[in-house]
């Protein structure tokens, strides 16, 4: 479900292990990696494989792949000097900041999207233009075009 999101489940799964399968972090760590990595595999063959357009952007995979290669190797050289309990803390404090971030952008997008509503049709077009919100505010401005 993770990786339909859009997202490895690294964050679901380190717990997850380690709370209820009962191993240690660093161990959960090791196979919540694995895991994520089939995961990866088979999103990226079943994308190469798909008909139509080409949906990967190779351009963004190239850009963000060094700093993604750099952000692992400092993971792992933390994973084996750090303590246990230091790993943990760092590992709720990210949590909870990129908890707190998600929510805030779902926040101000449901505000933005529940204004637009509340306007009328013709101002909710321009709105969704100017902030690219929603498809259906888009494709209600195609039908009232026609």
């Amino acid at each position: 479900m993770s990786s339909a999101a859009g997202v490895g489940g690294g964050s679901l799964y380190v717990p997850i292990l380690n709370i209820v399968a009962g191993l240690s972090l660093k161990t959960s760590v090791a196979f919540s990696t694995f895991m994520v990595t089939g995961g990866t595999l088979s999103n990226v063959l079943y994308t190469l494989l798909a008909r139509g357009p080409g949906l990967i952007d190779y351009d963004v995979a190239a850009v963000s792949q060094p700093c993604l290669l750099l952000g692992v190797s400092v993971g792992v050289v933390c994973n084996i000097m750090f303590p246990e309990w230091l790993i943990t803390v760092l590992f709720a404090t990210f949590l909870s900041l990129a908890t707190f971030k998600t929510c805030g952008t779902g926040l101000k997008r449901w505000r933005a999207e529940s204004a637009a509503t509340a306007r009328g049709p013709r101002k909710r077009c321009l709105l969704a233009r100017k902030k690219g919100l929603a498809m259906k505010y888009l494709r209600s401005c195609l039908i009232m075009k026609k």
